[in-house]
């Protein structure tokens, strides 16, 4: 068997992915399926020297359109190249996107089965894509093989937004900690060196899925009685407070609330707790 280079000229109906289907009226041909893109470019097969080639396209408009070629029986050298991100006429483009959809790109070479990360990300600006290895590289495969590579996108967010801030003051001898409830996540706040918290503030920007907005506060250690004056502050945009608790030696705070209605895209809510 030898190495023999074919090349697919193709009218203006097929399309690019278009399956080619290769047989030969002896022995074997490897690898015995292409497309139409890959065959239009050149693609190296593996037969027996003087057999037949015939292409049959597989599926699309043009499906079952058949043509033939005869081999030579002087084979054309092997393919020397390696395939890599730097191959000429590449052209690796990974789409910019919305944070959440599905990462889309293309190539001109090759074929891509995935990108890395699947989606996009807001926080995430270089991408991968793994990209099929095509025939007529010396690293070419079983058709299974493949390479990597990167590309710079821009991620943009059209989903309104707000920020939730936490933060704890004082000079309680009980070095206290609290737990702040959003309706995203919790924050966890405390003046405990101790203890893997801080005294804040603690920042994190989040969708904005409702216009009103509900935060409750919980004392969670030593336990949930304060020991000494203790004020919560909830306020918006570094304005005046909205609403404030106010707490004595020995009261309990578990689930002190408030709700923060309309909530505007850009807004920053703050809960501030001062004890001592």
């Amino acid at each position: 068997m030898a190495v023999y280079k074919i090349i697919g000229t193709f009218g203006n109906s097929f399309s690019n992915s278009d399956q080619i289907n290769l047989f030969v009226n002896s022995g074997t041909i490897v690898p015995s399926t292409t497309t139409k893109f890959q065959l239009e470019q050149g693609i190296f097969v593996t037969v027996d020297s003087g057999v037949t080639i015939t292409a049959y396209t597989s599926n699309g408009t043009c499906a079952t359109i058949t043509d033939s070629v005869d081999v030579p029986n002087t084979p054309v050298p092997e393919p020397t190249e390696e395939f890599s991100c730097y191959t000429v006429g590449l052209n690796l483009v990974i789409d910019d996107g919305e944070a959440g959809d599905a990462v889309t790109g293309a190539v001109s070479l090759g074929t891509i089965s995935g990108f890395t990360p699947t989606h996009y990300d807001a926080n995430v600006t270089t991408y991968s894509a793994s990209i099929n290895i095509p025939s007529g590289y010396s690293n070419t495969g079983d058709g299974n093989q493949y390479i990597s590579c990167d590309d710079t996108v821009t991620v943009t967010t059209t989903t309104e937004q707000y920020t939730q801030s936490s933060e704890l003051q004082g000079n309680s001898s009980e070095f206290p900690t609290y737990r702040i409830t959003w309706p995203i996540g919790q924050q966890t706040v405390s003046t405990n060196s101790s203890v893997p918290h801080t005294p804040g503030p603690i920042t994190k920007t989040v969708p904005l899925t409702a216009n009103s907005i509900l935060v409750y506060v919980t004392r969670i250690d030593p336990d949930s009685t304060v020991d000494d004056s203790t004020q919560i502050t909830f306020s918006r945009n570094n304005a005046v407070a909205e609403y404030t608790v106010s707490k004595n030696n020995g009261d309990v705070i578990q689930t002190e609330g408030y709700t923060f209605t309309g909530v505007s895209d850009g807004d920053t809510l703050k809960v501030l707790i001062n004890e001592g």
